[in-house]
């Protein structure tokens, strides 16, 4: 019993000598009393030894420091989301993130999405998806309106890996994703972007956005309108002989459209912002072949089909007060 407990000693002490810092070493950051300690020491201080600025972690009860934050959080910024070369949010999420998404029944407007393996049959359930502090999952079980979200409008991005149940509600048992869109006023006075692509079996995209902050006796005034197109036709063609609908038939194939228009004004620390947004999307499914049509000829054109319009619309307003760099109401 004696030899054990000595050599239980001398692992002790032999970890403890291994892990002593030097005299020059900079902590890392969640051993500093505060948030303001642990930045100073990082960015003032030592900036010569400090790898990465702080990223601050709103998804939380408090806006925390993602050095300091005790959950898993992944950050894309909107230069993340550029590089990445996606067009739509669902390829964004589904080659440069964790998450498992997947067209629902080749509907890309209504993607399913799974993370921390709740899977992909109704895994999407259990997320809680949040856009400029708007929820937008479904009550009825549908997943939710990823294609509604036009990408080139996106500033930010966080994921939440772990239940915030307690913040958000019974829906984010398995994580959380927060979207903020740019409506912040301190940009340049007119601002705008033009995109535009196209791609096999008629794939196509448009994306157009126009705004300006002006000032006028201290007050500043934002205006900013967008609106996003997406397209493609599939591969196989339906209703191939019924010329009074679809003459020269109708091939599987989905459209969205996406505007919206943002208004607002900011005097001293108070801001209010309006938005108006306006959605629709057209969905064509094409028919399944039995396994015997299949086998013969899988390019076979059907003589049925199923065709989903989705449309929705809703205006928004937030009013915000900032009390210091900590806090707002």
């Amino acid at each position: 019993m004696k030899k054990i407990l000595s050599g239980l000693v001398l692992a002790t002490t032999a970890l403890s000598i291994h892990a002593e810092e030097g005299p020059n070493t900079l902590k890392p950051s969640h051993q500093f009393p505060t948030n303001q300690e642990a930045i100073k020491a990082y960015n003032v201080d030592n900036a010569d030894q400090a790898i990465l600025s702080p990223i601050t972690v709103t998804a939380s009860a408090a806006v925390l420091d993602e050095l300091l934050s005790p959950k898993s959080v992944y950050i894309y910024s909107k230069e993340d989301i550029k590089k990445s070369g996606a067009n739509t949010l669902l390829d964004f999420f589904k080659y440069n993130t964790s998450l498992q998404i997947d067209a629902s029944a080749g509907n890309t407007l209504t993607p399913k999405i799974s993370m921390r393996g709740f899977g992909l049959g109704d895994g999407f359930q259990a997320i809680n998806i949040i856009v400029d502090g708007v929820s937008i999952n479904s009550v009825d079980n549908v997943p939710q309106q990823l294609g509604s979200v036009s990408l080139q409008s996106i500033e930010k991005i966080e994921v939440l890996n772990s239940s915030g149940s307690v913040l958000y509600g019974d829906n984010s048992a398995a994580g959380t994703i927060i979207i903020q869109t740019n409506s912040s006023f301190d940009r340049e006075k007119f601002f705008g972007s033009l995109k535009a692509g196209g791609g096999t079996y008629a794939n196509r995209i448009a994306d157009v956005r126009l705004g300006s902050v002006t000032e006028v006796h201290g007050i500043k005034l934002l205006a900013d309108a967008q609106f996003s197109y997406s397209g493609s036709d599939g591969k196989k063609q339906s209703f191939a002989n019924d010329s009074d609908h679809f003459p020269g038939g109708q091939r599987d194939a989905n459209e969205v459209l996406n505007g919206k228009a943002t208004w607002g004004f900011k005097v001293g620390d108070f801001e209010a912002i309006s938005s108006y947004r306006r959605h629709e999307s057209t969905t064509f499914y094409a028919p399944v072949l039995f396994d015997a049509d299949f086998i013969n000829n899988a390019d076979m054109d059907g003589t049925k089909g199923n065709r989903t319009i989705v449309r929705d619309e809703d205006i928004s307003t937030s009013l915000k007060y900032k009390i210091n760099e900590s806090f707002n109401l």
